[in-house]
């Protein structure tokens, strides 16, 4: 939820701030139904579904740079600095370990 707030503190787009918020609902949906496969034994769609919710912060990681730029352009220091501090602990969580956990499963 930080990168949608990110994003809304610095006058983006509403419809950017509800795409994040979306997206965040759908990385829950992906790693509950990866994990379903998993139980089942479909190691295939198991896979693609954790593989799904990785694709979910590789894109967070992708849009960072536009907003590098927006930030520097508009001189939203702070915001800019929050924004650094939220990539650093990025990968850090919850979701995406055990996503990638599972697909190393």
């Amino acid at each position: 939820m930080m990168h949608s707030i990110l994003f809304c503190l610095c006058n983006v787009e509403v419809s950017l701030c509800v795409t994040l918020i979306v997206s965040s609902i759908l990385r829950r949906y992906e790693l509950a139904s990866a994990e379903s496969y998993f139980r089942q034994g479909d190691l295939g769609l198991s896979l693609k579904k954790f593989l799904a919710v990785e694709k979910h912060y590789a894109d967070i990681t992708e849009d960072q740079f536009d907003f590098h730029s927006y930030c520097l352009r508009k001189m939203t220091l702070r915001t800019y600095v929050e924004m650094l501090q939220f990539q650093d602990r990025l990968h850090s969580h919850a979701y995406f370990r055990k996503a990638a956990a599972g697909a190393i499963r």
